[in-house]
């Protein structure tokens, strides 16, 4: 039996130790950013280099202080203001960052691969104790954090969870609906922790291995000074910026006050719907925290785009170009990173494919087809065959009720081919 986080004694302390070695670094550096503000000279203690935030193009300083990274910015009074930032990954410059993971993975695999990692059988643990010990350890490796306590029931329609870290997100495993499989869920507290670790890749690297299927991810980005604002937003929406295809209208929502001259709370615009799998939202960051943060930066807006597996593949790169994946999201945020890529849905990669073999087939033997349809009368001779090409891929009954398609909205890794 796995012994709960706040229990005496606990014989597993090394699966859920009591205090973590991140999160006394945590801690800490929390502690030691309070005292260094207080003496106004936090920047003399902390390894400074340059820093160009390329969506204002404003020239700042990024701190390293105890392993955490913070930006000096300028405050509106005209004080710099040291501001708490997520890591960005290096290697996609300062574009955007990860703020939430999701993925899931056979438990299966897991076992066949890390087998090296499940301890000993223990007749005296419960049925999750061996494969939850192994998964922690390997999370450990990548993240610096596995689990910290057995929360003794479900979440998410699983049957036990783990709590991750300092809070910083579940481990959800069994159930007789989830396929044999395990959740991982890393919240924003689990991306901040994770700024000053180069996580990216090791993490990459892992969901391959396992073939593992990203299940949400959150791509975000700040403009401190209000570079890009909510009404910025609004214009872009009402000019069919948040439009990747002309037919297609794009949901919005307003939250907070929007009538109010002098709002302190913050406003939000929602572009899409979560339930549909592609939901951005654009706030005021700085008044959502409130107190200094919305006294001294009150433009602070973060753009934040929320991906779910509804309908589309996300692909692994997202946790190593985030601002490309952004900046691809909608022409509006073109502007964000010079690469923009783009997730296409399942349903219209169906309907791509379809339409593909439809004009292969029209360009090959539409006029043959056209003869036989006027000399029989029909077409069901040469139709008369049961079953569709293996390698076609047809849209289901929803799909086509889609507004069309057109092929040069979207690009085609390679030519369909039709066997016969």
């Amino acid at each position: 039996m796995i012994v709960k986080q706040n229990s005496q004694e606990n014989t597993n302390s090394q699966f859920f130790p009591k205090k973590h070695s991140t999160i006394h670094a945590l801690k800490a550096s929390r502690e030691a950013l309070k005292a260094s503000r207080a003496a106004h000279g936090a920047a003399t203690h902390a390894a400074a280099t340059p820093h160009l935030n390329k969506m204002g193009g404003n020239s700042e300083m990024t701190y390293v202080i105890d392993g955490e990274l913070f930006t000096s910015v300028l405050s509106n009074d005209g004080s710099k203001v040291l501001v708490n930032t997520p890591n960005v990954n290096p290697a996609d410059s300062d574009a955007a960052f990860v703020d939430w993971l999701n993925f899931t993975f056979k438990t299966s695999d897991f076992l066949k691969i890390y087998k090296s990692l499940v301890p000993p059988s223990d007749s005296s643990a419960d049925e999750y104790h061996n494969i939850v010990f192994a998964i922690s350890q390997k999370l450990s490796s990548i993240l610096g954090f596995g689990v910290s306590e057995d929360r003794e029931r479900g979440l998410n329609r699983y049957e036990r969870s783990y709590v991750l870290g300092d809070g910083f997100g579940f481990l959800c495993i069994g159930g007789l609906y989830q396929n044999g499989t395990c959740l991982i869920m890393l919240n924003g507290q689990a991306m901040t922790a994770l700024r000053a670790k180069p996580w990216h890749s090791p993490m990459v690297k892992f969901l391959k291995t396992l073939n593992d299927n990203i299940t949400r991810v959150d791509l975000s980005t700040d403009f401190f000074h209000g570079e890009y604002n909510l009404q910025q937003a609004v214009d872009d929406y009402k000019n069919n910026l948040f439009r990747n295809n002309p037919g297609v209208r794009v949901s919005s929502r307003l939250a907070g006050d929007w009538l109010s001259v002098d709002d302190k709370d913050g406003r939000t615009l929602y572009i899409g719907k979560k339930q549909n799998g592609k939901e951005l939202c654009i706030y005021e960051k700085g008044k959502q925290l409130g107190g200094r943060y919305s006294q001294s930066l009150p433009d602070w807006v973060r753009v934040e785009l929320r991906l779910g597996n509804k309908d589309r593949i996300i692909p692994y790169d997202v946790l190593l170009n985030c601002g490309s994946f952004l900046s691809g999201s909608y022409p509006a945020l073109h502007f964000i990173h010079e690469v923009h890529d783009q997730i296409k849905t399942a349903k219209a990669t169906a309907k791509i494919k379809y339409e593909k073999a439809k004009s292969v087939l029209k360009q090959q033997f539409g006029k043959l087809l056209y003869l036989v349809s006027v000399l029989d009368q029909s077409l069901s001779d040469v139709v008369d065959v049961s079953g569709i090409p293996k390698r076609l891929v047809v849209p289901d009954v929803t799909n086509l009720s889609l507004p069309d398609l057109s092929l040069s909205d979207f690009h085609v890794a390679s030519d369909f081919d039709i066997v016969f």
